[in-house]
């Protein structure tokens, strides 16, 4: 059986790493500590890419977020703002 290729994994891993950029500020608010969808992006890093390459494109997520604390408040926002940055394209669009 064939190896996947390196290239694979690092594209892969940076993918998981945005994907958890931006669903990291969302979150099921259920009781005094809430459910976020971190969670849920770090099981499919390991299920895609194993527990080697998991595990790197979580560390590469938290080392985004602690030397660019400004990337986790921009899309903070944008996730908070989204319904009304929708509203405002759609009263542009249709006149």
């Amino acid at each position: 059986m064939k190896k996947k290729s390196s290239v694979y994994h690092m594209a892969v891993c940076a993918l998981m790493a945005a994907v958890m950029a931006v669903v990291g500020p969302m979150s099921i608010p259920i009781g005094a500590i809430p459910i976020s969808f971190t969670n849920m992006v770090i099981c499919l890093a390991v299920c895609l890419l194993g527990m080697k390459w998991g595990t790197v494109s979580v560390l590469v997520y938290l080392l985004l977020s602690m030397l660019v604390p400004q990337l986790v408040d921009s899309i903070t926002t944008l996730v908070n703002n989204l319904e009304s940055y929708y509203t405002t394209i759609y009263n542009w669009v249709t006149g």
